[in-house]
Parts: C-alpha cells; structure tokens; sequence
C-alpha cells in the first residue's frame, strides 16, 4: 500500500512538471519503507522515557558534584564521539536508542561547550568549534533532527561571531542570500536530489534552510539595534542589501512560475506580480522577515507542500503584527494602512483566481 501511494504521488509529480518521468523508477528504488507496524504512540512514549532516563541521570550525577567543571570539555568531547561513532556504525536502532543517543550528544554539546568557556573565557572560540562538529554531525549522525540541529548550530555559530567581530552588518546579508538562494536550489530541484544517495541528508536541509532564514531574518527584524556600530550608514545600507537579495531570490521564484505555467514574461498578471513585489520590496525594506515570510508562502504553494505553507501563514502573520505594532503612526493611519494593504491583497487574489481560472479552461 505504501508503495502504491508512493508511485501515486511521484505521477502527480510528473503531471505537474515537478519531476521527470526517467526518475520515478529511481526514486521508488531510493526511498526506504518503513515497514514498523509499532503505533506512532510507542515510539513517542520511547522517546520520552529516554529523553526522562537520560536527563535524570545527568541530573542525579550534576547533584552529586561527580563532575567537576575543569574535566567539561573532556567529558564533552568523549560523549560527542561515542554518540557519533555509535550512530554511524549502527543502521537498526531503536527509537528509544536513537533518542537516547540524541540527548547524550545534545549534552556532550553542552558539556562541551561549557568547559571551553571556562578553560579558555572564550566564547568566540565555542562558536568557532561548534561549526566543524556541527558539519560531522549533520553528514555522519544518522537522525534527522540531529542533522536539523546542527545545521542551526552553524548558522546561529556564524551569526554570533560576526556580531562578535563587529562585522555582522557585513556578514548578515551575506547570510541571508545565502539561505535564500540554498532553499529555491533545494526545493526546487527535488527530482535532482531525489535519486542520490545521500536524499535523506537533502530533505532535512531543505527544512533547516526554510526554518534557519526565517529565524535568522525575524531576529534581525526584531533586534535591529544590533547592526548599529560605526554610523548610521552601516545598517541602512545593510537592509537595502538583504532587501535586494530577497527581491531577486522572490523575483527568481516567480519567474519559475511562469515558466512552469507557460505564462509570458510580458503578460498583465506578470508585470502586476513583479509590480507588487517590487513595492512590498520597498515597504518592508527595513523588516526582511515579511519578505521571507512571502516568499516560503509562495515556495509551498508551489510545491503544494502542507508544511511550508501553513509555516509562511504563522511567519507572515507573526511579522505583520510586529511591523503593525511598531510603526511610528496614529491609530488611524495604522487602520487606513492595514485597510489599502487589505484592499490591495483583495483585489490582487480576485484578478489572479480570475486569471488562474482561464488559464485552466485554455489548457484543458
């Protein structure tokens, strides 16, 4: 059954231009079945015991001062290694082992972490550690949440020490064209992916990208007073660089679209779209999030995708509100803005529905 609906959902893959057709009998043989009939309720149940286990045992070692913090980072080293050789060694493990290997390797990290901090009064230094472990980890330790993980772990790692260098207002949009660019490469070239062999480290990337450049971008939306350092020039031209990186990266995703949709570079509803986002481009200039959260939005309702899109809905709306709520306006010009924008909104889905539906009756 599973493989029915497997090949079911790679056709309409094919049907939409997704996929091509030479690489559904590759796929099929590349991806894994899980053929546990355990209910989905024990293997949560698992995990939490090993997640109680484990951390009562730390909990009752720290208590007991069996640790002494000169001997952390030792400690931490050694349970890094012994998580990761484990992991990449073994291929049937259970759930509550894979959880079990998840915390011990979570607090080797901290462990880690913790006791070059006290050795060396360098948090630089942690940040500059954790990149290269973090990079072995997601390639080389087997579960999915740990590979997510540690991706985050570099970017945030990046992040804190270009804020420490004092270069973050240089880096950051560095940052975020980066994972913009690396989440329309990923996502949109699933057929590619697909059929590799290392498909299992794409799909947890795919994620990482999407959730790694909407935290990153909310920060720095939220936390503005961070890129100020040497003069008031520095952040300014900062938001217009990450605002540049994400109109292309939106104008890009687009244009894909179009494409797909046989849709003319020249046509009505494509001057409009590249129009409007042009001006959202402009009027949010100084909140990336809002960009970011348009554009995940709009990656999920092209892939048809049920967690990009409802995760673009949360971002979106989490944003907006802040954007609201922080603009230096009365009441009454916030209510005229929300109600244009809203009009604008309305009026835009009603003429591309319209649009959309004439399309469809042409092709069919």
């Amino acid at each position: 059954m599973t493989s029915l609906l497997n090949k079911q959902i790679l056709d309409q893959w094919v049907e939409k231009d997704l996929i091509t057709e030479n690489n559904v009998e590759q796929a099929l043989t590349l991806i894994k079945e899980d053929n546990d009939q355990c209910p989905w309720y024990i293997h949560v149940l698992s995990s939490f015991g090993a997640w109680v286990s484990a951390w009562m045992f730390f909990f009752v070692v720290a208590l007991l001062g069996i640790l002494d913090e000169d001997f952390f980072m030792i400690i931490g080293g050694l349970l890094l290694l012994a998580t990761l050789f484990i992991s990449y060694k073994n291929k049937d493990i259970s759930t509550f082992f894979t959880q079990l290997l998840l915390v011990i390797s979570l607090t080797g990290h901290i462990l880690f972490s913790i006791g070059v901090i006290e050795i060396y009064r360098s948090e630089a230094l942690v940040a500059i550690l954790l990149i290269p472990i973090s990079i072995i980890f997601i390639f080389f330790f087997k579960q999915s949440l740990h590979k997510f993980l540690s991706f985050h772990i570099i970017v945030f790692s990046i992040i804190f020490l270009s804020y420490d260098l004092h270069v973050l207002s240089i880096v950051a949009p560095i940052i975020i064209a980066m994972l913009s660019i690396g989440t329309l490469f990923l996502w949109l070239n699933e057929s590619y992916f697909l059929v590799k062999s290392n498909y299992k480290v794409y799909v947890v990337l795919k994620y990482a990208c999407v959730t790694a450049l909407i935290i990153t971008t909310s920060y720095f939306s939220f936390k503005h007073e961070m890129f100020f350092y040497d003069s008031w020039e520095i952040p300014y031209l900062t938001d217009v660089a990450i605002a540049i990186s994400l109109f292309m990266t939106m104008i890009y995703l687009i244009t894909h679209i179009i494409k797909r949709l046989k849709i003319g570079l020249i046509k009505p509803i494509t001057i409009s779209v590249i129009t409007i986002i042009s001006l959202l481009s402009i009027l949010f200039y100084h909140t990336p999030a809002i960009m970011v959260s348009f554009l995940v939005l709009t990656l999920g309702i092209e892939r048809g995708n049920k967690i990009l899109i409802p995760l673009g809905v949360i971002a979106l709306i989490s944003t907006l509100i802040h954007y609201y709520y922080n603009l230096d306006l009365s009441l009454l010009h916030k209510s005229l803005l929300l109600m244009a924008s809203g009009s604008v909104i309305l009026v835009t889905g009603i003429f591309a529905n319209h649009y959309s539906k004439k399309i469809g009756a042409k092709n069919a």
